[in-house]
């Protein structure tokens, strides 16, 4: 069996490093320079709108089955999740400080992939027996006739993000990071883990994406403010370091050779590769995942809730990471071989803010990250079967979804990495047809954004929604 583990440990990264390197990394810069100029910086332009909007969504009653700002927060629950604690000390451990950099870019750049994406999905998104379908697989699918094999790469795009949804980044690699917590911090076996995630788990996706969507209107935002409170405490107690902080990271980023806590020679290819790959597991722009929710959201217009899915960039990555990653890398923790995982995390948070209660604060947020994105990717994994299968039977998928939760909770040890390559692979497999989609409809976004400013500065619309 170890012989086993180890071989596929190691194809697993040779693989995850084949997808990322460097077709997806090219295409994935390539979309959202091309987004960027498309929409005249939508991300810089209309950032402070999008934050009003986020407030403004709260209550909007119209069109859909959830309200913009739920429909935000059930797009956090699967963005804010272990990729902010476990997946930024991945990163920095195996492409050292330069990373950071790399996860700043793609989130700045990719905001207007991500608003591009919701966007879309409101545009194409369809109506079934009173409930609403949408995703990447929609809009490609409509791009039968233009794009070739268009029903083709629907087909792939709701394969993978299936497989991220029951046994990838949105699922085992998640249950993996609770069970670390429990049994690092409060001694919990992670077979008694893997017990109570099965109840938890099958309890709420039994009740659809109302019930997923009112859990993450109240656990989102409270562990969002919880994490990022502890975080900002530990870079103000530490805030000297800041400075040389953040030029081991441009260093790091651009020269490719840099040292701290004992670890060197990280090359630029392994920094933009890890900080990438990570910070679209971290903020998902270009993952398309994001245009699921918004296609549920209410509302008359696809332009707001456009713009408030792309906040989820900038909240995940520019504010949750950032911390994360400057903590990890004052404390030099990262250059411990016998420390991983969320554990990094962990230990610098202890030092940060020196006490144990660093410790235990994020394995609180580990174990409530990771629950909140398994249940979203479980809602998207079941609107890509829906889209392969509209007469199947989803209760086999559920199945799937919640033993392989069990699963992961359960791998531990040595081949932690399994778990995070697979992630990767399955990430790198959605984002290949989403954006070879968006090159196709970016003048449909275009065209899109433009009416709607127009008409709202000409006072055609009474508000931002539509009404």
């Amino acid at each position: 069996m170890d012989l086993f583990l180890d071989n596929l440990l190691q194809w697993t990264g040779q693989l995850a490093g084949m997808i990322w390197w460097p077709l997806n990394i090219v295409l994935l810069f390539s979309v959202s320079i091309l987004m960027t100029v498309m929409t005249s910086g939508i991300q810089f332009r209309k950032l402070f709108l999008g934050f009003k909007l986020i407030f403004a969504g709260r209550t909007k009653k119209d069109s859909g089955e959830i309200t913009p700002f739920q429909a935000l927060m059930t797009g956090l629950a699967g963005t804010v999740g272990n990729g902010n604690i476990a997946g930024v000390a991945t990163a920095i451990a195996a492409g050292g400080p330069g990373a950071v950099f790399w996860m700043w870019i793609s989130a700045l750049l990719g905001m207007a992939t991500k608003y591009s994406e919701a966007l879309l999905g409101r545009l194409y998104r369809q109506k079934a027996d009173a409930e609403y379908f949408g995703g990447p697989m929609y809009y490609i699918s409509a791009l039968k006739g233009k794009l070739p094999a268009a029903g083709f790469f629907a087909a792939w795009y709701a394969f993978a993000i299936m497989l991220v949804g029951s046994i990838g980044s949105g699922n085992m690699a998640q249950s993996n990071s609770i069970a670390l917590a429990l049994s690092s911090q409060f001694s919990v076996p992670p077979i008694l883990t893997a017990l109570i995630l099965l109840a938890l788990i099958a309890f709420i996706l039994f009740g659809g994406i109302k019930r997923i969507a009112n859990v993450s209107e109240k656990m989102v935002p409270l562990m969002i403010l919880a994490y990022v409170s502890a975080a900002l405490l530990a870079v103000i107690f530490n805030a000297d370091k800041i400075p040389a902080i953040f030029s081991l990271i441009i260093e790091s980023a651009l020269s490719g050779e840099a040292a701290l806590g004992g670890v060197a020679g990280h090359t630029v290819k392994q920094a933009m590769q890890l900080g990438v790959s990570r910070g679209v597991l971290s903020n998902e722009s270009g993952l398309g995942s994001v245009a699921i929710p918004a296609a549920a959201a209410q509302g008359k217009e696809a332009v707001p809730q456009a713009l408030i899915a792309m906040m989820g960039s900038f909240i995940d990555t520019i504010i949750v990471c950032s911390m994360t990653g400057f903590i990890i890398l004052s404390s030099g923790v990262y250059g411990n071989p016998d420390v991983a995982s969320v554990a990094i995390t962990k230990t610098a948070f202890e030092w940060g803010l020196g006490s144990e209660i660093g410790a235990y604060l994020v394995s609180i947020c580990s174990i409530i990250f990771g629950f909140s994105t398994i249940l979203a990717y479980a809602y998207f994994s079941e609107q890509g079967f829906h889209y392969l299968f509209p007469k199947g039977n989803v209760l086999k998928l559920r199945i799937i979804i919640i033993l392989a939760a069990g699963a992961g909770a359960l791998l531990q040890g040595d081949y932690l990495g399994i778990v995070w390559n697979t992630s990767d692979i399955a990430n790198g497999l959605m984002v290949f047809p989403n954006l070879v989609a968006l090159l196709f409809l970016v003048k449909v976004v275009r065209k899109e954004t433009k009416s709607y400013f127009t008409k709202l500065d000409s006072g055609e619309l009474k508000d931002y929604f539509g009404e």
